[in-house]
């Protein structure tokens, strides 16, 4: 009876312990956002000109916080597709620079334990 009492607390630990290494020390945030290149169209006057940023889903902002909890250590990451923005060249004179990100559609890309809603 012993034999199967100390079997049941031993499972209940390493199940304890698995559920607390996954859902609060493993580290499991997204890679780090690159930069993409893109293909594109040639000029005869150089690079001069009017830049625009491509929206649509791969093109996203965001930012990364490392948090520490004592002795354990997590990135925060949250990021937005809500970007917009030009800029324009000519010679090695950069102007006109605006960036736009949309604030209201930033989401955290934290994986969320099963029953937390996100927020």
């Amino acid at each position: 009876m012993k034999r199967i009492l100390s079997l049941i607390v031993l499972l209940v630990l390493v199940g304890g312990g698995f559920g607390v290494w996954y859902y609060v020390i493993r580290d499991d945030a997204p890679p780090k956002l690159a930069l993409t290149t893109r293909a594109t169209v040639a000029s005869t006057t150089g690079p001069d000109g009017h830049y625009v940023v491509q929206s649509g889903a791969d093109t996203t902002a965001g930012f990364r916080i490392n948090e520490k909890f004592g002795p354990l250590a997590h990135t925060a990451v949250v990021q937005t597709s809500g970007v917009s923005g030009s800029l324009t060249l000519s010679g090695s004179h950069v102007s006109g620079v605006a960036i736009k990100l949309d604030m209201t559609a930033l989401e955290s890309k934290d994986d969320q334990p099963p029953g937390v809603f996100p927020v």
